[in-house]
């Protein structure tokens, strides 16, 4: 009973651990400039206590924009794969936990990642990890998910 108990527990870890490290949705993007349209069906799953919405991401564009035309202060420049050799900006919009199994309760930042127009691309999560080899901590980033529902358009890179 103790070993069935056991295997139980480690395929669950190993489901949540694939769950959470091998997603990568370039390949449903098939490599293409592709951008979120931001309607009712829009939903963003950053694995975290919440789901993110259309009016939720809206805001967060909305104080990305004060920020960045502040005199003060000024968005970071970010690159991403997926907009290759774009320079596009990333504001941190919230924290939250992860409600996976195998990461429960580590905290993360939840970052947007837009373009120069302010212009919604995707969702971002970075939280701190260790090396098992070294023990050094860092930081890893992984994309947000877009729900089943979520429509897309193409893209036009801005000149």
């Amino acid at each position: 009973m103790k070993f069935i108990t056991a295997a139980l527990i480690a395929s669950l870890i190993g489901m949540s651990a694939s769950y959470m490290e091998d997603y990568d949705d370039d390949i449903e993007f098939d490599y293409t400039y592709k951008l979120p349209v931001l309607d009712e069906n829009f939903k963003l799953d950053c694995y975290g206590s919440k789901s993110y919405t259309k009016s939720t991401i809206l805001r967060y564009v909305q104080k990305a924009i004060s920020k960045d035309r502040s005199q003060r202060t000024r968005l970071d420049t970010y690159y991403f794969l997926r907009f290759y050799g774009q320079p596009l900006l990333v504001y941190k919009a919230a924290d939250d936990r992860f409600q996976d199994v195998f990461y429960l309760g580590t905290q993360f930042e939840l970052h947007i990642i837009m373009d120069k127009q302010y212009t919604f691309l995707a969702g971002m999560i970075k939280y701190a990890v260790t090396d098992p080899e070294t023990g050094l901590r860092g930081t890893r980033e992984m994309v947000c998910k877009f729900y089943p529902g979520t429509q897309f358009q193409q893209y036009v890179q801005p000149r």
